[in-house]
């Protein structure tokens, strides 16, 4: 297919509601469905356990690792044939060489915090990471962790592998429950994802699709929206998206393009501080993210680029291997918001 035919497609997506991206999104959870299957059979198991503090936060953090190395498994970067999910649940212990920063243990802490009762995420890619990303969901769910996760997708497809609408997280668990090959656990887990979106079952779940993930702004413009930029529609979209993370106790960020947009994209120093640079309408996020581009923020002065060329090859900004999870805490009303 051609690149005007494929932009053709993207355009029309709102009147004919065809993905043109479906076949390789879909293609890449078939590759990865042994991965998958591991993974939440390891969850489902892990939620019927007896929740010592211990188990429950080693747990968290295992799947927060999943969730950040799930973005590894990227369809611009890699073909949908290709099974990139070799960082399943078995092999988190073996990729912690490739973390840059580490602040997981920060966001176990707000996680468990009595205070946090709704988290709000921030989708990247479908298939695997997407999968991993539901994992986290149903294990703070299933523990009474949180009461409420509100997921974040892309109005229309941009990228080759966007997570869009509902309708890309309601395919995914259906292919879950009804695969061969996966294991009964697997299914049952899908299943109860299922009826957590499901309003008639309480809704813990909520999917909101905005057309500002598709939009050519920094976050920036969520904090403190330029009125001379913006017409009435996004002005309008940036107050409810304002009104929405308010209410989050904590964020999730995924994913490289959302990284950058959060730091401003630019090339800063890769010491400059995390927190000195994330801008975002929430007094709680975090960030997790493998590297794809050359914007990184928060590295220890050990990291330069010397070392890390040495260590890792001259393409480590951008190849996909190595990793961030950053968090960054502020008080309450810190931010403004133009009115």
């Amino acid at each position: 297919m051609t690149l005007t035919a494929r932009a053709s497609q993207i355009v029309e997506y709102h009147t004919t509601a065809i993905d043109p991206f479906r076949v390789s999104k879909d293609q890449s959870v078939t590759v990865t469905l042994a991965s998958i299957s591991s993974l939440y059979s390891f969850t489902h198991a892990a939620t019927r356990q007896q929740q010592h503090s211990t188990t429950l936060r080693d747990t968290i953090a295992t799947l927060l690792y999943c969730s950040l190395w799930g973005n590894r498994v990227d369809l611009s970067l890699f073909a949908a044939a290709d099974d990139r999910s070799s960082e399943s649940i078995h092999a988190v212990s073996q990729l912690q060489r490739f973390l840059l920063a580490d602040d997981t243990e920060a966001i176990v802490e707000r996680v468990l915090d009595e205070r946090t009762r709704r988290i709000d995420v921030v989708l990247d890619n479908y298939g695997y990471e997407l999968a991993c990303d539901l994992a986290l969901v149903e294990y703070l769910l299933a523990t009474g962790t949180v009461e409420l996760v509100v997921l974040h997708a892309k109005a229309r497809p941009t990228f080759v592998s966007d997570t869009t609408q509902q309708a890309d997280i309601e395919r995914l668990l259906h292919e879950l429950q009804h695969a061969s090959g996966v294991e009964p656990a697997c299914r049952e887990l899908a299943s109860t994802l299922t009826r957590r979106l499901s309003s008639q079952h309480g809704g813990s779940i909520c999917v909101e699709a905005s057309e500002f993930w598709t939009e050519p702004f920094e976050f920036e413009q969520l904090e403190r929206p330029d009125e001379s930029r913006l017409d009435r529609e996004a002005l309008d979209t940036i107050r409810s998206l304002q009104a929405e993370f308010a209410a989050s106790h904590l964020v999730l960020l995924k994913g490289d393009l959302n990284y950058r947009r959060l730091v401003g994209d630019r090339r800063h120093a890769s010491t400059t501080e995390f927190a000195s640079v994330a801008r975002f309408p929430a007094e709680h996020i975090a960030a997790l993210r493998t590297l794809k581009s050359e914007v990184v923020v928060g590295l220890a002065e050990r990291h330069t680029e010397e070392a890390l060329v040495a260590e890792h090859g001259a393409s480590w900004q951008t190849s996909g291997e190595l990793g961030v999870v950053q968090y960054r805490a502020r008080a309450p009303n810190s931010f403004t918001t133009n009115q």
